[in-house]
Protein backbone atom coordinates (compact mmCIF):
# COMPACT_ATOMS: atom_id res chain seq x y z
CA UNK A 1 0.00 0.00 0.00
CA UNK A 2 1.25 3.53 -0.97
CA UNK A 3 1.92 6.14 1.24
CA UNK A 4 0.43 8.46 -1.37
CA UNK A 5 -2.91 6.84 -1.13
CA UNK A 6 -3.14 8.14 2.56
CA UNK A 7 -3.98 11.72 3.10
CA UNK A 8 -1.44 14.36 4.44
CA UNK A 9 -3.96 15.77 7.56
CA UNK A 10 -3.29 13.49 10.04
CA UNK A 11 -4.90 13.16 13.99
CA UNK A 12 -4.07 13.51 17.02
CA UNK A 13 -7.22 13.07 19.54
CA UNK A 14 -8.17 14.09 22.93
CA UNK A 15 -11.17 12.91 24.90
CA UNK A 16 -14.65 14.26 25.95
CA UNK A 17 -15.51 14.90 29.97
CA UNK A 18 -18.33 17.48 30.07
CA UNK A 19 -20.57 19.93 28.31
CA UNK A 20 -20.29 23.33 28.92
CA UNK A 21 -21.03 26.38 26.24
CA UNK A 22 -18.37 26.60 23.45
CA UNK A 23 -15.29 25.71 25.19
CA UNK A 24 -12.94 22.76 24.40
CA UNK A 25 -13.16 19.52 26.52
CA UNK A 26 -10.06 17.52 27.50
CA UNK A 27 -9.31 14.26 29.02
CA UNK A 28 -8.84 14.75 32.39
CA UNK A 29 -10.24 14.74 36.47
CA UNK A 30 -11.38 18.41 36.73
CA UNK A 31 -12.27 20.96 34.25
CA UNK A 32 -11.07 22.87 32.77
CA UNK A 33 -8.24 21.06 31.66
CA UNK A 34 -4.57 22.17 30.01
CA UNK A 35 -3.99 20.72 26.83
CA UNK A 36 0.26 19.26 26.01
CA UNK A 37 1.01 20.88 22.41
CA UNK A 38 3.93 20.79 20.36
CA UNK A 39 4.84 23.90 17.57
CA UNK A 40 3.32 22.25 14.53
CA UNK A 41 1.30 19.17 16.24
CA UNK A 42 -2.07 18.45 14.81
CA UNK A 43 -4.85 18.42 17.08
CA UNK A 44 -8.62 17.75 17.79
CA UNK A 45 -10.57 19.81 20.05
CA UNK A 46 -13.38 18.40 21.18
CA UNK A 47 -15.55 21.20 21.56
CA UNK A 48 -19.38 22.16 22.90
CA UNK A 49 -21.67 24.72 21.85
CA UNK A 50 -20.47 25.09 18.36
CA UNK A 51 -21.68 23.59 15.20
CA UNK A 52 -25.29 23.22 15.90
CA UNK A 53 -26.08 23.86 12.39
CA UNK A 54 -23.36 20.89 11.40
CA UNK A 55 -25.11 18.03 9.38
CA UNK A 56 -21.58 16.37 8.60
CA UNK A 57 -18.13 16.72 8.23
CA UNK A 58 -16.70 19.57 6.73
CA UNK A 59 -12.79 18.68 5.52
CA UNK A 60 -10.51 22.20 4.11
CA UNK A 61 -10.13 21.57 -0.03
CA UNK A 62 -7.05 23.11 -0.47
CA UNK A 63 -3.36 24.01 0.67
CA UNK A 64 -2.59 26.46 2.82
CA UNK A 65 -5.01 25.61 4.98
CA UNK A 66 -7.59 27.91 6.15
CA UNK A 67 -8.32 29.58 8.90
CA UNK A 68 -12.04 29.66 9.12
CA UNK A 69 -13.85 26.41 8.00
CA UNK A 70 -17.76 26.03 8.69
CA UNK A 71 -17.71 29.65 10.21
CA UNK A 72 -15.52 28.31 12.76
CA UNK A 73 -11.81 29.76 14.11
CA UNK A 74 -9.00 29.01 16.63
CA UNK A 75 -6.57 31.65 17.84
CA UNK A 76 -3.14 31.13 19.89
CA UNK A 77 -3.04 33.80 22.46
CA UNK A 78 -0.39 35.00 25.19
CA UNK A 79 -2.31 36.40 27.87
CA UNK A 80 -0.12 39.66 28.83
CA UNK A 81 1.23 39.76 25.61
CA UNK A 82 -0.46 41.30 22.12
CA UNK A 83 0.29 38.45 20.42
CA UNK A 84 -2.37 36.46 18.64
CA UNK A 85 -2.20 33.45 16.05
CA UNK A 86 -4.44 31.68 13.60
CA UNK A 87 -4.21 28.27 13.62
CA UNK A 88 -5.14 26.52 10.93
CA UNK A 89 -7.88 24.12 10.31
CA UNK A 90 -7.99 20.88 8.79
CA UNK A 91 -11.27 19.42 9.34
CA UNK A 92 -14.43 20.56 11.49
CA UNK A 93 -17.07 17.16 12.00
CA UNK A 94 -20.07 17.06 14.99
CA UNK A 95 -19.86 13.89 17.09
CA UNK A 96 -22.86 12.71 18.73
CA UNK A 97 -22.89 12.07 22.95
CA UNK A 98 -24.84 8.82 22.08
CA UNK A 99 -24.20 5.59 20.34
CA UNK A 100 -25.57 5.48 16.57
CA UNK A 101 -29.06 4.82 16.92
CA UNK A 102 -29.43 5.58 20.27
CA UNK A 103 -30.70 8.20 22.91
CA UNK A 104 -30.78 8.75 26.84
CA UNK A 105 -34.60 8.36 27.71
CA UNK A 106 -36.62 10.00 26.32
CA UNK A 107 -33.81 12.91 26.34
CA UNK A 108 -32.03 14.34 22.73
CA UNK A 109 -28.44 12.94 22.64
CA UNK A 110 -25.90 15.97 22.52
CA UNK A 111 -23.30 16.74 20.14
CA UNK A 112 -19.74 18.19 20.40
CA UNK A 113 -17.73 19.43 17.83
CA UNK A 114 -14.28 18.28 16.64
CA UNK A 115 -12.16 21.16 15.26
CA UNK A 116 -8.94 19.36 14.19
CA UNK A 117 -5.89 22.21 13.89
CA UNK A 118 -2.75 22.58 13.40
CA UNK A 119 -0.94 23.98 16.59
CA UNK A 120 1.11 27.26 15.16
CA UNK A 121 4.98 26.56 14.93
CA UNK A 122 4.67 30.20 16.43
CA UNK A 123 3.86 28.65 19.47
CA UNK A 124 8.07 28.59 20.68
CA UNK A 125 7.68 32.46 20.04
CA UNK A 126 5.09 32.55 22.77
CA UNK A 127 7.17 30.55 25.42
CA UNK A 128 9.61 32.15 28.21
CA UNK A 129 12.55 32.83 27.98
CA UNK A 130 11.98 33.47 23.87
CA UNK A 131 12.47 30.50 21.93
CA UNK A 132 12.19 28.31 24.77
CA UNK A 133 9.48 25.77 25.61
CA UNK A 134 9.59 24.82 29.36
CA UNK A 135 7.84 22.18 30.59
CA UNK A 136 4.96 24.97 31.83
CA UNK A 137 5.82 28.44 30.86
CA UNK A 138 5.24 30.80 33.52
CA UNK A 139 3.14 32.54 31.14
CA UNK A 140 0.91 29.93 29.52
CA UNK A 141 -1.07 30.44 26.02
CA UNK A 142 -4.14 29.81 25.57
CA UNK A 143 -6.65 28.21 22.69
CA UNK A 144 -9.85 30.34 21.92
CA UNK A 145 -12.58 29.03 19.55
CA UNK A 146 -14.70 31.18 18.05
CA UNK A 147 -17.79 30.91 15.74
CA UNK A 148 -19.42 33.36 13.38
CA UNK A 149 -16.14 35.52 15.01
CA UNK A 150 -17.72 35.59 18.62
CA UNK A 151 -15.12 33.77 21.08
CA UNK A 152 -15.81 31.50 23.08
CA UNK A 153 -14.05 30.33 26.65
CA UNK A 154 -9.90 30.14 26.15
CA UNK A 155 -8.12 27.04 27.30
CA UNK A 156 -4.95 26.87 28.79
CA UNK A 157 -1.71 25.42 26.49
CA UNK A 158 1.19 23.18 28.24
CA UNK A 159 3.70 23.95 25.70
CA UNK A 160 6.44 21.45 25.41
CA UNK A 161 8.91 21.24 22.45
CA UNK A 162 7.70 17.96 21.44
CA UNK A 163 5.10 15.50 21.93
CA UNK A 164 5.72 12.94 19.81
CA UNK A 165 2.94 10.11 18.61
CA UNK A 166 3.89 7.36 15.96
CA UNK A 167 1.41 7.92 12.93
CA UNK A 168 -1.27 4.62 12.25
CA UNK A 169 -4.14 4.66 10.38
CA UNK A 170 -6.03 5.65 13.03
CA UNK A 171 -4.67 8.97 13.21
CA UNK A 172 -5.80 9.24 9.43
CA UNK A 173 -7.82 12.76 8.44
CA UNK A 174 -10.38 10.57 6.73
CA UNK A 175 -13.94 9.50 7.84
CA UNK A 176 -14.66 6.32 9.82
CA UNK A 177 -12.26 3.64 9.12
CA UNK A 178 -13.80 0.28 9.90
CA UNK A 179 -10.31 -1.44 9.83
CA UNK A 180 -8.61 1.10 12.33
CA UNK A 181 -5.39 -0.55 13.30
CA UNK A 182 -2.71 0.66 15.79
CA UNK A 183 0.34 -0.67 13.51
CA UNK A 184 2.65 2.58 12.99
CA UNK A 185 3.19 3.63 9.31
CA UNK A 186 6.63 2.24 8.60
CA UNK A 187 7.51 2.25 4.83
CA UNK A 188 10.15 0.78 2.68
CA UNK A 189 12.02 3.39 0.68
CA UNK A 190 9.68 2.93 -1.74
CA UNK A 191 6.59 3.69 0.09
CA UNK A 192 5.02 0.31 0.36
CA UNK A 193 4.05 -0.56 4.07
CA UNK A 194 6.68 -2.90 6.39
CA UNK A 195 4.92 -5.52 7.77
CA UNK A 196 5.08 -9.47 8.18
CA UNK A 197 4.51 -10.22 5.19
CA UNK A 198 6.83 -7.78 3.45
CA UNK A 199 9.53 -7.24 6.20
CA UNK A 200 12.66 -4.41 6.44
CA UNK A 201 15.78 -6.06 5.70
CA UNK A 202 19.02 -5.50 7.64
CA UNK A 203 21.14 -2.78 6.89
CA UNK A 204 17.79 -1.32 4.77
CA UNK A 205 16.71 2.40 4.90
CA UNK A 206 13.28 2.42 6.01
CA UNK A 207 10.59 5.37 6.78
CA UNK A 208 8.66 5.73 10.48
CA UNK A 209 6.12 8.42 9.83
CA UNK A 210 5.09 10.70 13.17
CA UNK A 211 3.23 13.14 14.27
CA UNK A 212 4.44 15.98 17.23
CA UNK A 213 8.19 16.15 16.58
CA UNK A 214 7.98 20.33 17.26
CA UNK A 215 9.63 23.07 15.78
CA UNK A 216 11.97 22.74 12.51
CA UNK A 217 15.11 24.38 10.81
CA UNK A 218 14.56 26.96 9.13
CA UNK A 219 11.09 27.25 10.97
CA UNK A 220 8.32 25.90 8.64
CA UNK A 221 5.32 27.62 8.03
CA UNK A 222 1.95 26.78 9.92
CA UNK A 223 -0.34 25.28 7.53
CA UNK A 224 1.38 25.06 4.58
CA UNK A 225 2.57 22.15 2.73
CA UNK A 226 6.33 21.26 3.85
CA UNK A 227 9.25 22.11 0.91
CA UNK A 228 11.22 19.75 -0.71
CA UNK A 229 13.86 19.45 0.71
CA UNK A 230 11.92 19.47 3.93
CA UNK A 231 13.42 21.09 7.28
CA UNK A 232 14.61 18.84 10.15
CA UNK A 233 14.10 19.17 13.37
CA UNK A 234 15.55 20.67 15.86
CA UNK A 235 14.97 18.58 19.18
CA UNK A 236 14.91 14.81 18.40
CA UNK A 237 17.36 13.57 21.12
CA UNK A 238 17.86 10.20 18.98
CA UNK A 239 16.36 6.56 18.14
CA UNK A 240 16.89 3.50 19.86
CA UNK A 241 16.81 -0.17 18.29
CA UNK A 242 15.78 -2.94 20.10
CA UNK A 243 15.65 -6.63 19.04
CA UNK A 244 13.62 -8.38 21.70
CA UNK A 245 10.58 -9.52 20.80
CA UNK A 246 7.19 -7.19 20.97
CA UNK A 247 9.13 -4.57 22.87
CA UNK A 248 7.63 -1.43 23.93
CA UNK A 249 9.16 1.77 23.52
CA UNK A 250 12.01 3.23 25.65
CA UNK A 251 13.11 6.59 26.28
CA UNK A 252 16.52 5.93 26.38
CA UNK A 253 19.65 5.33 28.98
CA UNK A 254 18.05 4.78 32.79
CA UNK A 255 18.69 6.83 35.44
CA UNK A 256 21.16 5.07 36.99
CA UNK A 257 23.50 5.35 34.30
CA UNK A 258 25.12 8.82 33.21
CA UNK A 259 27.09 6.95 30.05
CA UNK A 260 26.39 4.33 27.32
CA UNK A 261 27.97 1.38 29.79
CA UNK A 262 26.95 -2.09 31.23
CA UNK A 263 25.03 -3.27 27.97
CA UNK A 264 22.77 -0.32 27.46
CA UNK A 265 21.98 1.29 23.95
CA UNK A 266 22.55 4.83 23.42
CA UNK A 267 20.48 7.07 20.85
CA UNK A 268 22.25 7.87 17.99
CA UNK A 269 20.73 9.92 15.67
CA UNK A 270 19.05 8.41 12.40
CA UNK A 271 19.62 9.03 9.00
CA UNK A 272 16.80 12.29 8.69
CA UNK A 273 14.08 13.34 10.94
CA UNK A 274 11.87 16.70 9.86
CA UNK A 275 9.02 17.03 7.96
CA UNK A 276 7.99 14.82 5.64
CA UNK A 277 7.56 17.46 1.70
CA UNK A 278 4.26 17.71 0.40
CA UNK A 279 2.56 17.47 3.52
CA UNK A 280 1.29 19.31 6.73
CA UNK A 281 2.17 18.53 10.08
CA UNK A 282 3.38 15.12 8.93
CA UNK A 283 6.94 14.00 10.14
CA UNK A 284 9.48 11.43 9.07
CA UNK A 285 12.23 9.36 10.88
CA UNK A 286 14.45 7.48 8.64
CA UNK A 287 16.45 4.83 9.89
CA UNK A 288 19.06 2.12 8.31
CA UNK A 289 17.83 -1.03 10.06
CA UNK A 290 21.17 -2.36 12.10
CA UNK A 291 22.65 -5.82 12.28
CA UNK A 292 21.61 -8.31 14.70
CA UNK A 293 23.08 -12.15 15.37
CA UNK A 294 19.88 -13.37 15.63
CA UNK A 295 16.34 -12.15 14.80
CA UNK A 296 13.27 -14.55 16.21
CA UNK A 297 11.11 -14.26 12.99
CA UNK A 298 7.28 -12.61 13.12
CA UNK A 299 4.46 -15.06 12.81
CA UNK A 300 3.11 -17.31 16.43
CA UNK A 301 3.08 -14.62 18.72
CA UNK A 302 5.80 -12.57 17.54
CA UNK A 303 3.84 -9.37 16.25
CA UNK A 304 7.21 -6.95 16.09
CA UNK A 305 10.91 -8.41 16.14
CA UNK A 306 12.46 -4.76 16.17
CA UNK A 307 11.48 -1.41 18.27
CA UNK A 308 12.57 1.45 17.44
CA UNK A 309 11.94 4.20 19.85
CA UNK A 310 12.51 7.75 18.59
CA UNK A 311 13.28 10.00 21.76
CA UNK A 312 12.95 13.64 22.02
CA UNK A 313 13.64 16.27 24.98
CA UNK A 314 10.26 16.04 26.13
CA UNK A 315 8.90 12.42 24.94
CA UNK A 316 9.26 9.57 23.09
CA UNK A 317 7.27 7.11 21.52
CA UNK A 318 8.16 3.94 19.31
CA UNK A 319 7.56 1.49 16.40
CA UNK A 320 7.05 -2.42 16.45
CA UNK A 321 8.41 -3.76 13.31
CA UNK A 322 9.10 -6.98 11.30
CA UNK A 323 12.93 -7.62 10.00
CA UNK A 324 13.29 -10.69 8.18
CA UNK A 325 16.47 -12.77 9.51
CA UNK A 326 19.97 -12.40 8.49
CA UNK A 327 20.64 -14.69 5.89
CA UNK A 328 22.89 -17.56 7.28
CA UNK A 329 26.52 -17.16 5.37
CA UNK A 330 27.16 -21.08 4.28
CA UNK A 331 30.98 -22.30 4.61
CA UNK A 332 32.35 -24.33 2.36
Amino acid sequence: MILKRFLALILVSAAAAAQTPNTVIGSSYTLPTVINAAPGQILNLIVAGVGASLTGRVTASSLPLPNTLANLSVQLTQVEAPTSVAAPILAVRPVSTCPTGFTLGSAACGQYTVVTIQMPYELSLLCLPPQECPTVSPLPPQLVVSENGIPGGAVQLNPLRDQIHMATNCDLNTPAIPLCTSAPMVTHANGTLVTSASPAQIGEEIVIYALGLGSTNPQAQTGHAAPSPAAPVTSLAGVEFDYAVNATPSNGIPAPFATCAYGVTCPEPPAFAGLTSGFVGLYQVNVVVPPAQSVFPCGAGVVSNLTISVIGQNSFDGAGICVAPPTAVSQN
